[in-house]
């Protein structure tokens, strides 16, 4: 050091006892011990270093640096002793310690799949098995719904065979008119095919039969009408009987004429005309059966149609009533997997009331958490002036309000990436800004549940073997630290290179040997 300040300390004492961070001595270590660990103390924030300046009354340093010389006052009478305390050698921790809660890193969520009415709820804090009713809804609405689906698929089911039978009549019947066509077209075609055939052997042998017997006929009353006139005359027959033979030889006349008609017509064959009008006929048989055929397809469709929109409706109730079975099942919600039993907040996160029967949940909302009790870890917030300090992967230890004296370790899992609102414990958000903070725990203890209180202490800086003194015997200017550093009846003013601190102590990086003795409560009155 280049400026110096130094003053005589009637008989100081060689070392001093300071109070650790739980109340216990702090030893200075002797020149043939080995230098003892500093305690381990947490940061309060309600101090701050800046804070701590030492009321020590000093001669002005330009009048020292002008001089040159060290000085020293001597105690007055009824000036109590300076304490002093030695710088100390050992391992250095600074930790974090906030409050947090316990849960389970992993969670099956038991959520409410619709706005009913809860009227059972397993008790919280029971272990269940996989398949255990854990909540069950009032399922009147769910048992009417059903029963107004099953009706409604009832008459579906009827209608819809009512439109498979009005198919197969009407297919039926129109295949009757069909084979009608058909029948016709086929006569009309057996008609022009006889016609091209004609004269036929059977029909022309037929026709000169019908010809050779008229002719037979015709003579035979040709004969009766030249006798019979003798016979009358000679009164052998009356003239009734002439006139008879008359009628009849004139009806034989009439009769040879068409017979000779038919037989030169049969065998003439058919006639263009005859010809025509058979082709004429099937033409139309034809178009019949082609509208038949057409008309059945259009009128079987529409029958058809009848038949998918029933199958559609039966469909559509069969969903109903599936719909409505699912809903009734929902009514009784089981438990996913073995675990146990934790309610969910009623009005969120925030809220201290829990599930209860009689309430009305909305669609969605958690009712149970069953929390897989192997891996637990502890939710906490850390101030944002603090959380820079904060890495992952840090080392943890957890204690619990519950069980005094035990001690559970971890580490960081996780920091929120979004600043909040800190809350109070009341409930209330203040005014500062705070991030999540997820802890890993590493032990597996039954005593470890979900919801408890548990206090965190986030080691954020450990060393070994460094040299530290206690914060209050630091005197800060203008950003620098400066100790009084008592040798023999001498005490002189020292800069020092300070590192890290905690909540009593900082750590020297350079300007103080480990055993060195320093001025505790810088606060001794110097007589001029």
């Amino acid at each position: 050091m280049s400026a110096r300040s130094t003053r005589r300390l009637d008989q100081a004492p060689e070392h001093h006892e300071t109070a650790g961070s739980d109340g216990g001595p702090l030893q200075a270590p002797r020149p043939d011990q080995p230098s003892a660990p500093v305690r381990e103390v947490h940061f309060d924030r309600s101090r701050r270093n800046a804070g701590m300046r030492l009321a020590f009354p000093l001669i002005p340093a330009a009048a020292i640096a002008a001089a040159g010389i060290y000085w020293y006052a001597p105690i007055e009478a009824d000036t109590p002793r300076p304490i002093v305390t030695r710088a100390v050698i050992g391992d250095f921790t600074a930790k974090l310690t906030e409050a947090g809660e316990l849960r389970a890193l992993d969670s099956a969520t038991v959520s409410a799949p619709d706005d009913e009415l809860v009227i059972f709820l397993v008790t919280e804090g029971a272990h269940v098995k996989k398949g255990d009713v854990l909540v069950r809804f009032d399922s009147a609405k769910h048992d009417v719904a059903i029963e107004d689906a099953r009706a409604a698929l009832a008459v579906a089911e009827a209608d819809m065979q009512k439109a498979r039978t009005d198919l197969e009549a009407q297919r039926h019947k129109l295949l009757a008119e069909i084979a009608r066509y058909e029948a016709e077209v086929r006569l009309a075609e057996l008609d022009l095919a006889e016609l091209k055939k004609r004269p036929l052997p059977d029909e022309l042998e037929r026709a000169r039969m019908d010809l050779e017997k008229a002719r037979f006929t015709l003579q035979k009353a040709s004969k009766k009408r030249d006798v019979f006139p003798e016979l009358v005359a000679r009164g052998f027959i009356t003239a009734e009987t002439l006139e008879d033979a008359e009628v009849a030889f004139l009806e034989a006349k009439a009769s040879l004429q068409v017979a000779q008609f038919n037989h030169d017509k049969v065998a003439a064959g058919a006639t263009p005309h005859e010809l025509a009008l058979a082709n004429i006929r099937l033409e139309q048989a034809r178009f019949a059966l082609e509208k038949a055929r057409q008309g059945m397809e259009s009128q079987l469709q529409s029958f058809q149609a009848a038949i998918v929109r029933e199958n559609a409706n039966v469909g559509r109730s069969e969903k109903l009533i599936d719909k409505a079975e699912v809903k009734l099942r929902s009514t009784e919600l089981r438990a996913p997997r073995d675990g146990l039993v934790v309610y969910a907040r009623a009005g969120g996160e925030s809220s201290l009331a829990k599930v209860q029967p009689g309430m009305i949940p909305f669609e969605g909302q958690p009712l149970i958490y069953l929390p897989d009790l192997s891996t637990m870890v502890v939710d906490t917030v850390v101030n944002e002036v603090d959380i820079g300090k904060v890495k992952e992967g840090g080392p943890v230890e957890v204690r619990l309000e519950g069980f005094p004296g035990a001690v559970f370790h971890g580490s960081v899992m996780k920091i929120g990436s979004l600043a909040k609102l800190k809350q109070s414990p009341t409930g209330d958000v203040t005014g500062i800004k705070a991030f999540d903070v997820t802890v890993l725990i590493e032990e597996k203890d039954p005593r470890l549940k979900p919801g408890l209180t548990a206090t965190i202490d986030i080691i954020v800086d450990h060393r070994v073997d460094v040299v530290s003194i206690p914060l209050s015997a630091v005197d800060f200017r203008n950003g620098e630290g400066t100790v009084f550093v008592a040798d023999g009846q001498m005490i002189a003013e020292r800069k020092v290179d300070l590192g890290p601190s905690n909540e009593q102590h900082v750590v020297v990086e350079d300007g103080l040997r480990p055993g060195e003795q320093i001025l505790l409560t810088p606060s001794l009155p110097v007589r001029q």
